[in-house]
């Protein structure tokens, strides 16, 4: 049996359209995938402050920034995701985050 779903009806039940997805699967990295950049992020900053001491802004922030960066662009890339996809969630996060930015 075929169910017809006419087009205006995804203003009224939203889930309907998701059922036209159910094919494309969402990949999701798992924990310890997620933690890799931070854990990168903290020890890179840590042995900059280590190494610069009381200097530490004269140091290599933007390096540890930008290695933390890539290597979860290849955990990205090791899983699969689309650009359009990492774009959209960025987009999520900071809008999630500006009512309290702007507090």
């Amino acid at each position: 049996m075929t169910v017809y779903i006419p087009l205006n009806s995804f203003t009224i039940f939203p889930f309907c359209f998701s059922l036209l997805l159910m094919d494309e699967v969402k990949k999701r990295p798992t924990l310890l995938q997620a933690l890799i950049p931070i854990i990168c992020l903290i020890f890179l900053l840590s042995l900059n402050v280590f190494i610069y001491g009381e200097d530490t802004l004269s140091g290599a922030n933007q390096i540890a920034l930008l290695l933390s960066a890539a290597i979860a662009g290849i955990i990205a890339i090791r899983l699969k995701l689309t650009w359009s996809a990492i774009l959209s969630q960025i987009v999520t996060s900071i809008g999630s985050a500006m009512p309290s930015i702007l507090i």
